[in-house]
């Protein structure tokens, strides 16, 4: 029912009214120092969801191709295996010299629970982006993922657990005189170590239009 749901949306946002501009014109108010593709927040976090009525909390950073990005997060349980998350920070890219605001707001679903190392925790979450990437530009992007992780115990509380996430995508940029769509497809690979049931870090590499690394911190909070 939700790849129903995002089929339909991004139908709609790849089928909006596109403004006749310049490619050459439309390059350089896009790019006036900005960023020209998103997918800046990366994955961070495991298949599994906050439990219900729970709140997360922490914070990332993220070095990528042509851009330096740091962002908060703040997830809360809102149903049983399923999460809301709320995102937001600034890039700064290599193309100027000020920092842009990007925001993020997705839903995780933890859809299937591991089964002793034959299958993993899968998720699906959908999620929607939006970055400022400059004077009268930004860029709009709506997908889903699909998310894969195990834990590894390494002692009494402690886990390291692998994760992946594939995802799919719809991207809008909207410049003074042009409009472009595109549809991509990324990948997010990383690590999740927790020395405590009430922190973890992360460490992951990102394979997409704009190749990085990111790392950041979680705490349950409640």
């Amino acid at each position: 029912m939700m790849r129903l749901v995002f089929a339909a949306l991004c139908a709609l946002f790849m089928t909006m009214p596109v403004m006749a501009g310049q490619p050459g014109n439309s390059m350089n108010n896009a790019n006036n120092g900005a960023l020209r593709d998103g997918m800046l927040f990366g994955q961070l976090s495991t298949a599994e969801a906050v439990p219900l009525g729970a709140i997360d909390v922490g914070g990332s950073v993220g070095f990528f191709d042509d851009a330096n990005a740091v962002f908060g997060h703040f997830r809360m349980g809102i149903a049983s295996n399923t999460e809301f998350e709320l995102r937001s920070g600034i890039d700064d890219t290599e193309r100027g010299d000020d920092p842009h605001f990007m925001i993020s707001l997705s839903a995780k679903t933890h859809f299937l629970n591991r089964e002793d190392y034959t299958v993993p925790d899968m998720a699906l979450s959908l999620f929607g982006e939006y970055y400022d990437v400059g004077h009268d530009a930004n860029v709009w992007i709506l997908g889903f993922g699909l998310i894969g992780s195990h834990p590894i115990e390494l002692s009494s509380n402690v886990t390291l657990t692998p994760y992946s996430r594939l995802n799919f995508r719809a991207e809008r940029l909207n410049t003074s005189g042009y409009k472009d769509s595109d549809f991509d497809i990324g990948l997010n690979m990383g690590v999740q170590f927790a020395p405590t049931n009430r922190t973890q870090f992360y460490g992951e590499f990102q394979i997409d239009d704009q190749w990085g690394f990111i790392t950041g911190v979680n705490f349950a909070i409640y």
